[in-house]
């Protein structure tokens, strides 16, 4: 399993996960402790580079024996240490002056402040750690392999749903006029004289001939001319959004075009694991791997419905 997290999503934590991980540091520790655990760890730090820097001067010198200098040079120069002195060196070096590994200089920051530490600090140490390693697990299995569906319900975007707004305009008749309707949720439409009427799942051009033909069967118009005009379509966006609600639909609409549009995601959102309803199937859609992956951004159509729920942190 490769695990791929970027940069900005450390260990799959957003920026609220890890003000909240310093807030639950200064809480355990104090505002004292926590400029000696950065002293600490900016020491070890240098250490490190420090001794990396040496180790390379000692494979210098050991390159310098095995290729002896000439003897004028030996008269004059300071003779290299050997393979055992090399050796006396670094056991006689304390492994937490001069840490020999990044790791190492983390442990011994650690170890030093573990001496300091209450048994109920330890406990929730170890549960925050926990928190980090299993939200970082949770990153690798939801980020790093996973895709977005693919197999979205893809009916036409020219057929009318429940929700588009509609202009009905009746001409040809002794008081031509134009009504304004709404697609309930039964898929209706209701306009003078003749009640309701089935619009969802028709184009306008169906639409404006089946209004036309009620018309004319109940002998309310012998001609009459119907013409059909959609107004306004939506989609709605819900959840851990800035501003919930619904956002009008255009053709080159997305999902994080449609979260852009309602403010972006809030500090507490979960974006990896964000709802699209469409036609009553729910879809599990990753929005993080959809800004970076733009092939797996799915585009809306229109009466979807968006929920973006809450993070636990």
């Amino acid at each position: 399993m490769s695990c791929v997290v970027p940069p900005l999503a450390f260990f799959n934590l957003g920026g609220t996960e890890l003000v909240l991980i310093l807030l639950i540091l200064l809480l355990l520790f104090g505002g004292k402790r926590l400029p000696e655990l950065a002293k600490g760890l900016g020491q070890s730090i240098r250490e490190f580079k420090k001794a990396s820097t040496e180790d390379a001067d000692h494979k210098a010198a050991d390159t310098s024996a095995a290729n002896p200098p000439s003897p004028k040079s030996r008269a004059t120069g300071v003779p290299p240490p050997g393979p055992t002195e090399l050796v006396r060196r670094a056991r006689a070096r304390p492994p937490c002056e001069s840490p020999a590994t990044p790791g190492l200089a983390l442990r011994c920051v650690f170890t030093k402040l573990r001496g300091t530490m209450t048994t109920a600090q330890r406990l929730a140490c170890f549960v925050l750690a926990a928190a980090v390693t299993a939200s970082w697990v949770a990153g690798c299995n939801s980020v790093g392999d996973t895709i977005n569906p693919a197999s979205l319900k893809t009916a036409s975007a020219a057929l009318l749903r429940p929700g588009d707004s509609l202009t009905v305009a009746l001409q040809g008749i002794p008081d031509p006029t134009n009504h304004n309707a709404q697609i309930d949720d039964q898929g209706l439409i209701n306009l003078p004289y003749i009640g309701n009427v089935a619009a969802s799942g028709l184009t306008s051009a169906e639409l404006s001939q089946r209004i036309r033909q009620t018309y004319i069967t109940h002998d309310f118009y012998r001609t009459i001319d119907v013409s059909v005009t959609v107004t306004e379509r939506y989609v709605y966006v819900g959840g851990e959004v800035v501003h919930p609600g619904r956002i009008v639909w255009t053709p080159d609409l997305t999902l994080t075009k449609a979260v852009q549009s309602a403010g972006g995601f809030t500090l507490y959102a979960r974006e990896a694991q964000v709802t699209l309803v469409r036609e009553r199937t729910a879809y599990d859609i990753n929005a993080a791997l959809a800004v970076r992956r733009p092939e797996q951004d799915p585009r809306l159509l229109p009466g979807d419905a968006i929920q973006v729920p809450r993070s636990p942190f």
